[in-house]
């Protein structure tokens, strides 16, 4: 069913918690929807989601009731009828919240993914906001994907070794390289750990650097407005919206690589981990 989509599927992946793997899904969302394409938000972290509690969005359907719908034949499957809307402003796109129960969230089928896009292919975009873990269903979503997001923080070795295995594990599965995009969070924090050792690591280069700014992120989270819709712009936001901006292929500059350092921290890194050549 995935070859019969028309839409753009953008997946944000992550193998860590707590690196804004679901800030980063809602501002791509809302950053397409600013532009004036048509989105529809997918919250996959089915036991753990928030998207819902960032956009301030109280769910009475969820894909929990799509999948039941599902099983029906698809002509007769209304996505409007599991869908919220989120708006600010001239801005909005839709959202699927994840189970309100936990044994609910057991019992989403693989298959209910495949299905979905296919139902759902009317809009320009669907993103997709995903648990941490390889599973069947995580697995389907890659599958379906055109742009994997593989969201990481490098900032100590055990994030390194989950990011790297994360890594390591997509290719296993034959993505290509086209469709993988690493993306830094807090790509300027302060850390021993640099960015061109981690690439070093991984034999590959970022595809983008987000910068740090915790206090925006939180302002944005608790006023329950994605970021890039936010009056004032902020060195985040405009990130945030030069990264959508590469997706779609719109006019922008590239990120400006640093020199790449020799000795210290770094070959202790590339001892334990070795590098892909």
């Amino acid at each position: 069913m995935a070859d019969m989509r028309s839409s753009i599927v953008l997946t944000v992946f992550s193998t860590a918690s707590g690196i804004g793997k679901t800030f980063l899904a809602i501002n791509i969302a809302a950053e397409l929807a600013r532009l004036n394409h048509s989105v529809c938000l997918l919250d996959l972290d089915l036991q753990f989601g928030d998207v819902c509690n960032y956009l301030r969005l109280t769910p009475t359907r969820t894909i929990f009731d799509a999948q039941a719908a599902l099983e029906r034949p698809l002509e007769k499957f209304r996505a409007e009828d599991f869908l919220l809307t989120y708006a600010r402003g001239r801005t909005s796109f839709q959202v699927m919240a994840p189970p309100s129960a936990l044994l609910e969230s057991y019992n989403i089928q693989a298959t209910t993914i495949e299905r979905l896009v296919t139902a759902l292919n009317h809009f320009d975009f669907i993103v997709f906001d995903t648990p941490k873990i390889f599973s069947e269903l995580s697995l389907t979503v890659l599958d379906v994907s055109t742009i994997i997001t593989f969201l990481c923080v490098a900032d100590f070795v055990p994030a390194i070794k989950n990011l790297k295995t994360g890594f390591d594990t997509l290719h296993r599965f034959n993505y290509e390289d086209n469709k993988i995009r690493l993306v830094q969070n807090r790509s300027d924090s302060q850390k021993l750990i640099l960015t061109t050792d981690v690439e070093t690591v991984l034999g590959r280069q970022f595809y983008y650097n987000l910068p740090n700014d915790f206090a925006a992120a939180r302002r944005s989270i608790e006023r329950g407005c994605p970021l890039v819709l936010e009056e004032n712009s902020t060195a985040l936001s405009e990130s945030l919206r030069e990264l959508v901006a590469r997706y779609i292929n719109r006019n922008s500059s590239a990120a400006v690589e640093p020199e790449r350092p020799t000795g210290g921290i770094f070959s202790w890194i590339k001892g334990i981990f070795g590098g892909r050549s």
